[in-house]
């Protein structure tokens, strides 16, 4: 099975961790081989977005420069899901940019394992959807990759 390269971002160190955390967890629970990204600085973030293929980014939302970054990658025509991340009290602040940005899903801080994974459920794979059995050495699942 292919490597799911995914990138996370956010500017606030502690959410950065929180949320890739988050992130390999989720894969852990999918039986998901991950390449996980962090970043906290936006250059190196949508320089990375730009020149690798991902197949999924978390992009941390804590002001309107994130948003410049989150609109910046989204510009790349990726192909790939986004997904915000911010305070669920922001979110009505950026919710029209993750419109006009065509953001997947939101997810709230601090992000959970179930958050990630309600946010796979929308790319809409059985493979995204299957969990490992307990002692597994391999799932065997469907995947497009």
């Amino acid at each position: 099975m292919k490597s799911k390269k995914i990138a996370v971002f956010d500017t606030i160190e502690s959410d950065l961790t929180i949320t890739a955390a988050a992130v390999r967890e989720c894969c852990g629970l999918l039986c998901w081989k991950a390449e996980i990204r962090e970043f906290s600085d936006a250059r190196a973030f949508v320089l990375h977005c730009r020149d690798n293929w991902l197949d999924m980014a978390f992009i941390g939302i804590n002001n309107m420069r994130d948003v410049e970054t989150a609109r910046a990658v989204a510009q790349l025509n990726l192909g790939c899901p986004l997904y915000f991340v911010s305070e669920a009290d922001e979110i009505g602040n950026y919710g029209h940019e993750g419109y006009r940005l065509n953001i997947l899903h939101y997810l709230d801080k601090p992000v959970t394992c179930e958050q990630v994974r309600e946010g796979v459920r929308r790319i809409g794979t059985p493979f995204a959807l299957r969990r490992c059995r307990p002692g597994a050495s391999m799932c065997k699942a469907y995947s497009p990759y």
